[in-house]
């Protein structure tokens, strides 16, 4: 019983979307939007690989001052410290990797 109230709820909560929305939609409406861009437009665009390379060392240092804000209660345990520092010893590796290959130059 409560199978067939919650599925004639839902029909019904279909059918007044449908009569509210109404069927005469405009075409930019029904094309999909996806990260900012139109899917109208020219599918070859320019797009500054610079501003990608900027995003994505901010969600890397990002993502380490997330890690760092437990670091007052890692210090109680030796293991932790270690972890830690090797973490730190990758990302200092990795950003000078980045700054070896050039792609940091112009920041």
């Amino acid at each position: 019983m409560d199978l067939i109230v919650v599925v004639l709820l839902i029909l019904a909560i279909i059918i007044v979307m449908l009569l509210v929305m109404g069927m005469n939609q405009e075409d930019e409406f029904m094309y999909v939007y996806e990260c900012g861009f139109d899917c109208v437009l020219e599918s070859r665009f320019s797009f500054s690989f610079r501003f990608f390379m900027l995003a994505m060392l901010f969600i890397v240092f990002d993502a380490e001052i997330s890690l760092m804000m437990p670091l007052p209660y890692l210090f109680l345990c030796n293991k932790m410290v270690i972890l830690f520092i090797l973490f730190l010893l990758l990302l200092l590796l990795g950003t000078l990797y980045e700054i070896f290959l050039g792609s940091m130059e112009w920041i």
